[in-house]
């Protein structure tokens, strides 16, 4: 029995790939300190080390781009929430 794929398929969020290539770019950067430690030397040029660690700079911003914009969302609307309260609960008379 044939399943289909797009049956099976999970549709890849910007989540998931963000997560997928800081992971890879950590592996790679990990793999070279390995074989340095055990070989004493790297087949990883120092540009090519760059390249990756920015890489791995811009990936984690958009690893925390999406929560950090949730969270100060939700910030935004306690505060928000807080400030009608004040002024529902404020019964019109002026505080000496």
């Amino acid at each position: 029995m044939a399943v289909a794929p797009s049956v099976v398929a999970v549709p890849l969020s910007g989540r998931t790939i963000a997560i997928a290539v800081t992971a890879s770019l950590l592996c790679a950067l990990y793999g070279d300190v390995l074989e340095r430690r055990l070989t004493g030397r790297t087949r990883t040029s120092s540009a090519a080390k760059v390249l990756l660690l920015v890489l791995l700079t811009l990936v984690v911003f958009w690893d925390v781009e999406r929560p950090a914009n949730v969270a100060g969302e939700g910030f935004a609307t306690q505060i928000e929430t807080d400030a009608i309260r004040m002024e529902f609960s404020h019964d019109g008379a002026e505080k000496p």
